[in-house]
């Protein structure tokens, strides 16, 4: 995954809306940038990358695999896991990229990753962060977060990040932010796919909830109507 070409490759063969019907079943919508569509840092003018298969083959191409390759899909070993893994070998398989689905325990993702017996985990999941700083370093920070387990590397999108967390004001820095969802979406560390829905059950009796979508549970107002 170090081939930049080959992970556009990925990028432009999936197909956001089978993967919100089929693994979402429908209770999602399709998704394309990291802060897209959260808070203050959304910028509509960004152009992502599609699902388009021509591209995407045109991309594998370029990465050096005009007859396509089989890629390694490191996948949780559940029945959720697996199964997503397979929509998402079902769609790349037309443009030739075939992967090799790796059941791997939940457990073993970390301590695997430190050591590079595994280098990308296929599927993983991110919740909403107040600042959005919180989350774009963990993801592509080179040093701390997720990136020294990726290998994922870039210098320039470390620079723009500490730029962007030294501005106070926030329409200047959302145009800060704007060049980082640039830089990603053109570099395809990460293919951002969908939006999820979540929901909650919620006894009748529980007074003063409030449903914030970054799951960080706020319970020292709750009280419970006798």
């Amino acid at each position: 995954w170090n081939n930049k070409a080959l992970r556009q490759a990925l990028a432009y063969g999936i197909d956001r809306q089978t993967y919100v019907n089929v693994s979402l079943n429908g209770n999602g919508r399709i998704a394309y940038t990291s802060e897209g569509g959260i808070g203050w840092t959304t910028d509509p003018s960004l152009k992502p990358i599609v699902s388009d298969k021509a591209i995407a083959k045109q991309k594998l191409a370029e990465a050096g695999f005009p007859n396509g390759t089989i890629v390694p899909a490191y996948c949780d070993s559940t029945t959720a896991g697996i199964r997503d893994c397979e929509v998402y070998q079902s769609m790349l398989s037309d443009v030739g990229l075939k992967l090799d689905i790796i059941p791997t325990l939940t457990s073993d993702f970390t301590p695997k990753q430190t050591k590079r017996e595994i280098t990308s985990r296929f599927i993983t999941s991110w919740r909403p962060r107040a600042d959005p700083d919180g989350r774009l370093r963990i993801l592509f920070y080179s040093t701390g977060g997720q990136s020294p387990l990726s290998g994922y590397k870039n210098p320039e999108l470390d620079k723009l990040l500490d730029q962007a967390a030294t501005v106070f004001d926030t329409a200047k820095a959302k145009q800060v932010y704007s060049d980082v969802e640039k830089l990603v979406i053109q570099d395809a560390p990460f293919v951002v796919i969908a939006y999820s829905n979540n929901y909650a059950g919620l006894n009748a009796k529980v007074q003063n909830f409030a449903w914030i979508p970054d799951f960080q549970w706020r319970l020292g107002d709750l009280w419970i109507e006798k």
